[in-house]
């Protein structure tokens, strides 16, 4: 339903719930079924962790290299708008 409702994903610092409905969305997009923008805010590198973790994954070759190519991460939300905005399919 997220999906249906939504016409962009701006991701906040947040827990696991939050972390869980990114992660659910950027699976979406790697399985094409989702084509709507999705950008991470990594205000006060909150997400720089979890860049690390994707770079492990695309390294271990868990993940295609293109996985970076399916999200925006911006360090605040001025540029996470203008990311959604300038958006193209």
């Amino acid at each position: 339903k997220i999906d249906e409702r939504s016409d962009a994903f701006i991701v906040l610092p947040g827990g696991i719930g939050t972390l869980e409905e990114a992660i659910e969305i950027l699976s979406m997009r790697q399985l094409k079924l989702s084509d709507k923008p999705l950008v991470f805010i990594n205000s006060k590198g909150f997400f720089d962790n979890l860049n690390k973790t994707l770079d492990v994954m695309i390294e271990q070759k868990f993940a295609k290299e293109n996985l970076r190519n399916l999200f925006g991460m911006t360090p605040d939300p001025k540029t996470a708008l203008e990311y959604i905005f300038n958006y193209k399919t």
